[in-house]
């Protein structure tokens, strides 16, 4: 009965560790795609042609 035990508990650990390492990995994954959605939505923003309406954030002003 106790190898059978420790037979479980070192597959459950394994487990966990493959569990752990697959967290990881999607969330590398997810921060990769992260920049690249980044540098591919630059350079659709530099690409779009502005409206001369609009005044950019930088010159905003609030009025009371």
């Amino acid at each position: 009965m106790t190898s059978t035990h420790l037979a479980y508990k070192d597959q459950f650990l394994e487990k966990i560790g493959n569990l752990v390492d697959q967290a990881a990995a999607f969330f590398m994954l997810r921060l990769h795609l992260e920049r690249l959605s980044d540098r591919a939505g630059r350079r659709w923003r530099d690409q779009v042609p502005r409206r001369a309406d609009c005044a950019p954030l930088s010159r905003a002003e609030l009025k009371a």
